[in-house]
């Protein structure tokens, strides 16, 4: 299971938003990483037994990450695939969200 840390530094590195202000980047990388982490969450819950939930919850809660990796790969033999696949999911809905925006022009002076 990807940390908070791991999914800041991937979207900085591979979606091109380094040219933007510090605080920009912020902005959208954590706008991101939240998303990331609720899709992933709710199709990991969708495949893990509904009885196994509290023990999913309860390894999320402590932050062992290496526990709750092994624990999901029980049930989720293609975790790293689905994180994957999730990842690309809410940075694709980003990027056209960001290109559906309208760009400013500029606008001609009247006399």
């Amino acid at each position: 299971m990807p940390t908070r840390e791991s999914l800041r530094s991937a979207i900085l590195k591979y979606h091109g938003i380094d040219d933007l202000s510090q605080e920009d980047q912020v902005q959208i990388v954590d706008g991101l990483t939240e998303n990331i982490l609720r899709g992933l969450t709710i199709a990991i819950l969708g495949k893990v037994p509904h009885e196994a939930h509290p023990r999913f919850r309860q390894l999320r809660e402590a932050g062992d990450n290496e526990a709750l990796t092994l624990f999901l790969q029980q049930y989720i033999p293609d975790l790293e695939l689905l994180v994957q696949e999730e990842t690309r999911k809410c940075v694709d809905e980003f990027k056209m969200i960001v290109q559906s925006l309208p760009t400013a022009s500029p606008q001609p002076l009247t006399s």
